[in-house]
């Protein structure tokens, strides 16, 4: 077996022990797998080297290389993070004597705050799909849910009709890396539901000529008997925002940004906005309270008699 293929072999065992045993989800596994071959590639080809003689330098250099291509911080950022996680699990396995990475300062980044809608700018978002077609129904009806619950856009995706509760006004979302949610929905999205499912969602399955399995269970449904696909809900938010002149950068999980923001905003508590939105981590959560500390200073500015 080759040098490359023995690598290979490696990463590919690697990625099915993330599947498997850590439960990361299929989109982070296909990102781990594109950074972890661009290494190999560099590893190979410019330095001759196998994983198992990989040495410090050779991540710098690595990380050098994408530099030099033009490639983000952010990304190069994640890259090392792949790297550091594929060696510490080479250690554990007892396949390397140390961690290349190991003496490699994490890259430091400015924190990029997300961009968010107010509201009133929310409103006219989800009111943008026409009523009177059963597309625009479904549109409109999946906008008050994911804004609702602050679902991803795979997770929309993915909403199976058992997963509705909406005697208890509850969705049960599948997140990331198999972890599952109860997040409550609003009385707007409950019933945007009942309409979408009792009417809209029945015409459009009776007018595909073939129905996919999983479109049986499928909440969010097109005319050709499949479920929706991350591709179509992008480009669908997109025409929306732009019909009510919204700006061009307006994208699904903006919605799930929104959905964290706005509930802060209103007094919410970071916990429990943190167990609605499936964060693992507090910190990750913590991102969003810049915009309501922004608005208590602005609001202290405005109107403290010594400000």
């Amino acid at each position: 077996m080759s040098k490359a293929d023995a690598d290979r072999k490696v990463v590919d065992e690697f990625l099915e022990y993330l599947r498997f045993e850590r439960n990361l989800s299929a989109n982070t596994i296909l990102a781990y797998e594109t950074d972890l071959l661009q290494f190999l590639s560099v590893l190979h080809e410019r330095f001759g080297k196998s994983l198992s003689q990989a040495g410090r330098d050779d991540v710098v250099g690595f990380l050098e290389v994408r530099l030099r291509d033009g490639t983000e911080a952010r990304t190069r950022a994640r890259q090392l993070s792949a790297l550091r996680r594929l060696f510490q699990y080479l250690v554990t396995e007892g396949r390397i004597p140390a961690d290349p990475t190991e003496l490699i300062e994490p890259m430091k980044l400015p924190l990029r705050y997300p961009s968010v809608l107010t509201m009133e700018e929310v409103a006219r978002l989800v009111e943008a799909p026409d009523r009177e077609t059963p597309e625009g129904i479904r549109d409109r009806t999946m906008l008050e849910v994911m804004y609702a619950a602050g679902l991803r856009v795979s997770e929309a995706c993915g909403l199976n009709l058992d997963c509705l509760y909406l005697g208890e006004r509850f969705v049960r979302v599948d997140g990331k890396g198999s972890k599952q949610r109860l997040v409550p929905l609003t009385s707007s999205a409950v019933h945007w539901l009942e309409i979408y499912l009792d009417g809209a969602r029945v015409r459009l399955l009776a007018s595909a000529t073939r129905l996919h399995p999983e479109s049986r269970q499928r909440v969010f449904v097109s005319r050709r008997g499949k479920g929706l696909t991350r591709q179509a809900v992008w480009k669908l938010i997109r025409q929306y925002a732009l019909a009510v002149g919204l700006k061009d950068d307006v994208h699904p999980h903006m919605l799930r940004h929104c959905f964290a923001t706005h509930l802060l905003v209103n007094g919410a508590d970071l916990r429990v906005v943190q167990a609605m939105l499936g964060h693992s981590d507090i910190s990750t959560t913590e991102i969003y309270t810049h915009l309501t500390r922004d608005d208590l200073r602005d609001a202290f500015r405005a109107f403290h008699p010594r400000a």
